[in-house]
């Protein structure tokens, strides 16, 4: 299964969490199979929002995981059949044992996706992701 994290800098496991998918420069791509590491970087946020799925067009994600997302980006994931789940991780290696720990929550879109949640935020009321679903990536 490949899994995609938004992070701030491309040091593989070692890199940190950005906070909203759609503003990351980067994406930190994992095969859990393979244990392969690929980071490339984020589609520009313009004005209009952002388009998470151009990046990762062909390449098999299966799921994203980050610290928050805002509607539109975890609507346009879900239609391709991508899971957003959530974390309070703060690097790429400590959301990887969150996810296999079942330590993370499912954002959809219907819920009212998050635009951010830092580690230490203790929910923004609107995503309903206080319950976690113990859903993993691995």
């Amino acid at each position: 299964m490949k899994i995609c994290l938004p992070t701030e800098n491309d040091a593989g496991l070692l890199a940190e969490l950005s906070p909203n998918l759609g503003r990351a420069p980067f994406l930190t791509l994992i095969d859990t199979d393979s244990g392969a590491i690929d980071v490339v970087g984020n589609a520009p946020h313009g004005e209009h929002g952002c388009a998470p799925a151009e990046p990762l067009a062909g390449r098999d994600v299966s799921a994203v995981i980050c610290l928050g997302a805002g509607v539109g980006a975890v609507s346009q994931l879900e239609a391709l059949g991508i899971q957003v789940l959530m974390t309070r991780a703060t690097s790429v290696r400590e959301a990887l044992i969150a996810a296999r720990d079942g330590e993370l929550w499912r954002l959809r879109a219907s819920h009212g996706a998050c635009g951010s949640h830092a580690a230490a935020d203790s929910g923004c009321g609107g995503c309903h992701h206080d319950e976690p679903e113990a859903e993993s990536a691995s």
